[in-house]
């Protein structure tokens, strides 16, 4: 209710129970932490539409520039405007001989091996690894295949006079293998002589400007063991190892040598010499189990087919 109060031709309106202060300061406050709580949730909303945005710089280019260490890598800012060839090291882009340009990942010019490097020794037998660029379209493989090889280097062939080396065709690791930027050689151990000692590498193909050759290294024979071990297991009837067992192993001079089984029926021959044929046989120690022959013809170590005892 109001009252209405005349003074002086002045009319006023009085509240007849007037809004204490304290009230008027909660009412604001309230109001306050509605609108705050509104912006909180607005924000929170937008985080999460924005958090499920995958930016993708290595697949799109919507701008001119972009920085590659929002996909991990860490050592290019590329630009399409001005295009070299980065080569893919380790995951990232190496811009060395790039100088201050920058790139869009293109590496279609000059094919260029990186693995072996100089003066690094592989030796038959092992697995080792060969890479080079692949071929790359805005940091993408563009597919197709490459060839691989190996020759025999001769420094000679640079000096002054050159040296005459009888011409050796290149061994063939791979004729066929997708450009994906490396090749995991298993090195024979038949190897021909020609190719061991000072070598290069050679990939070629993909439509690149190639071959490429590898920095001079070594290939280098590991030397084959001249004995190995024969080894084997006698079985019982029931599948258990047969302990106690005489076993010979005749070579073809009729020499003969012999092994007992252990408690669970193994047995092993130690420093037998590669390259024989050898007959392997169990002596039996008891009428009541026959077992079968076997012959071996020893290259290295070797485990035979278990003796299974026969009725």
């Amino acid at each position: 209710m109001q009252e209405i109060h005349e003074d002086k031709g002045t009319t006023r309106l009085t509240p007849s129970h007037p809004v204490s202060r304290r009230t008027a300061l909660i009412v604001t406050v309230l109001f306050a932490a509605v609108i705050l709580g509104a912006l909180a949730l607005m924000t929170t909303s937008t985080g999460q539409q924005l958090a499920g945005i995958k930016l993708n710089p290595l697949s799109s280019f919507a701008s001119d520039r972009f920085d590659a260490r929002r996909s991990g890598r860490t050592k290019v800012i590329c630009s399409r405007s001005s295009p070299c060839g980065a080569q893919p090291v380790n995951d990232n882009f190496d811009l060395t001989n790039c100088g201050n340009s920058t790139c869009v990942g293109d590496s279609t010019a000059q094919l260029r091996v990186t693995s072996p490097s100089a003066g690094e020794v592989w030796k038959t037998g092992e697995k080792q690894t060969i890479r080079w660029n692949p071929k790359l379209i805005r940091n993408r493989l563009t597919g197709g295949t490459v060839s691989i090889t190996v020759s025999p280097y001769y420094a000679c062939l640079s000096q002054t006079p050159k040296c005459y080396i009888p011409t050796i065709s290149p061994y063939t690791i791979t004729s066929s293998t997708s450009d994906n930027g490396q090749y995991t050689w298993t090195i024979p151990a038949d190897l021909p002589d020609q190719y061991l000692l000072a070598s290069r590498i050679n990939v070629t193909g993909n439509g690149r400007n190639s071959p490429s050759e590898s920095s001079t290294f070594q290939l280098a024979r590991v030397a084959q063991p001249k004995t190995a071990t024969v080894s084997g297991r006698v079985l019982a009837l029931d599948g258990r190892g047969l302990r106690n067992s005489a076993v010979s192993l005749t070579d073809s001079r009729g020499v003969a040598r012999t092994s007992t089984t252990s408690a669970f029926g193994y047995f092993s021959f130690d420093n037998v010499s590669i390259g024989e044929t050898y007959t392997v046989k169990v002596l039996s120690i008891t009428r009541l189990y026959r077992f079968g022959t076997q012959s071996v013809q020893v290259s290295g170590d070797i485990t035979l087919p278990d003796f299974q005892a026969q009725e």
